[in-house]
């Protein structure tokens, strides 16, 4: 892939994105359920503005710019005094929700939608270390 297809991509997600932040404020939608039609709108099978498949390379650098803007954004607005006062519910919270929630999703997996076990484990474990990301942005 070449740099200026990239960056045109780049320009896509950014702009989806900031429509997303004013559609979302005046309409009850939540963003990532606005971002995820946009992005199956301009993906592969939409309008094939944004080339998933020629994005291999360039995506992995995106994706780290993305989560160190969200990081130090996350920083600067963090007040350490706040923080001490959290931290024992936010402790319990973290790790009631470590051992609950891979549970959850695996019996869900297996019992509701018939998957082999293994299989459910694994979902278990990917829902357990994505779903704080999602969530406390």
């Amino acid at each position: 892939m070449d740099l200026e297809s990239g960056l045109q991509a780049t320009a896509a997600i950014a702009a989806a994105t900031a429509l997303g932040q004013v559609v979302t404020r005046r309409f009850p939608i939540p963003l990532p359920v606005f971002l995820l039609a946009t992005g199956l709108l301009l993906g592969n099978d939409g309008l094939g503005v944004v080339r998933t498949d020629e994005l291999s390379d360039f995506i992995g650098i995106t994706l780290a710019i993305a989560v160190a803007l969200i990081v130090f954004e996350g920083g600067t607005l963090l007040s350490v005094q706040t923080l001490r006062v959290l931290a024992p519910a936010v402790r319990n919270i973290v790790l009631l929700g470590l051992v609950i929630t891979p549970l959850v999703g695996m019996i869900a997996v297996a019992v509701f939608l018939d998957f082999p076990w293994r299989v459910a484990a694994l979902f278990g474990a990917l829902v357990s270390v994505t779903g704080p990301s999602v969530i406390t942005p």
